[in-house]
């Protein structure tokens, strides 16, 4: 028996991602979505939604199909739960979709094919992140590596330093500064406390081989305030 959480498919495999690092901690992931590329939002809801009633934030990312987040972000969206997207790995969305998300989380690359999927000129990440609020998110953060992050609003934009740390393996650094970000804003902390939140689990995680070693806990990150 599957555990809480947890559905399976008698006919596919389980995902894989097959992971390479480089000398200086960067990686290259090939992802093949076996199950995950069947699930669907009717899936989930009929089994999971009583149990993700009354949650605060949804944090979501593309290894299943786009779909799959676009029909969780209305659903989150109609019982007051914020979603979040970490488009991961980069896939295009529908540009009718974009404004189901309240807060999207892409890195740079991430960022260029969301842009071209919706037909937008090729640009700095500033501009495109601009011009996705525009279309209808709430929040843009970028992740920009070694180059900290920007957050884009309705306010404008603001740029945030990044925690100067040797990496050794820079796999998981994306979702572990997704999880720190919402861990931050269901304490109730603001947008720009939640984003340095979201750098240090990030930094941490690069500090570490594999990404279950590189997810801090609070002590950890804490740590990393100087």
């Amino acid at each position: 028996m599957p555990g809480h959480g947890i559905t399976t498919d008698d006919q596919n495999p389980t995902g894989i991602a097959l992971i390479l690092v480089d000398d200086v901690g960067q990686n290259a992931i090939s992802v093949a979505p076996g199950a995950n590329a069947l699930l669907s939002g009717p899936d989930v809801l009929s089994r999971f939604g009583a149990g993700l009633r009354g949650g605060k934030y949804l944090l979501m990312q593309l290894e299943c199909r786009a779909e799959l987040a676009v029909d969780l972000a209305s659903w989150a969206r109609n019982v007051g739960c914020a979603s979040i997207l970490n488009p991961a790995p980069p896939r295009p969305l529908p540009p009718d979709a974009l404004a189901s998300f309240d807060i999207i989380t892409p890195n740079e690359g991430e960022l260029a094919t969301l842009a071209a999927s919706l037909g937008l000129a090729a640009g700095p990440a500033d501009v495109l992140a601009r011009q996705l609020v525009s279309c209808g998110v709430r929040d843009v953060v970028v992740t920009l590596g070694e180059r900290g992050a920007l957050w884009a609003s309705a306010a404008g934009l603001e740029y945030f330093d990044a925690y100067p740390l040797r990496a050794i393996d820079t796999t998981g650094a994306g979702d572990a500064f997704n999880a720190g970000l919402a861990a931050a804003l269901v304490r109730g902390e603001p947008m720009e406390a939640a984003i340095d939140h979201g750098c240090r689990a990030g930094a941490f995680c690069v500090t570490r081989n594999g990404v279950i070693d590189g997810l801090g806990y609070p002590a950890d990150l804490e740590m990393l305030r100087g």
